[in-house]
């Protein structure tokens, strides 16, 4: 599952790039690092898609965000963060949580995407998005 970042659940994996680095520096877990978006990317697009004007322009930077997110999650995976990714699939039940609004341009839509095609063959599967503390 995916949720909002107020989202309480038992199952709750903070995957923001803030929240992760945070909780490092209180030396909390965390094991939705692997999933967040490099501080390079993701202030840089936040601020763009401010600054944007139209529909288009926030499409523009969406798109070229998107490919990006990917690109950093590939890289992570083939350079030595297989486990850490590996190990959110092991869990039963994830909910992965950030600080956008809408799910719609999300990276945590993204990164469920991911989750559940890495996770196929063991029946891991994206059940959306929720807005309460269950599941």
């Amino acid at each position: 599952w995916t949720a909002p970042y107020s989202a309480r659940s038992a199952w709750r994996v903070d995957i923001t790039r803030a929240g992760c680095d945070r909780a490092a520096k209180a030396g909390k877990p965390t094991p939705g690092e692997v999933l967040a978006p490099s501080a390079a990317l993701v202030f840089p697009t936040l601020r763009a898609l401010k600054a944007a004007s139209t529909d288009a322009e926030r499409d523009s930077i969406w798109t070229g965000y998107r490919a990006a997110y990917l690109d950093e999650i590939r890289a992570r995976w083939r350079g030595g963060r297989r486990a850490e990714i590996e190990a959110l699939l092991e869990r039963p039940h994830v909910v992965l949580v950030c600080f956008c609004v809408g799910a719609s341009r999300c990276h945590r839509t993204i990164a469920a995407e991911i989750l559940a095609k890495i996770g196929a063959g063991i029946g891991a599967r994206y059940h959306g998005e929720i807005q309460s503390a269950r599941p």
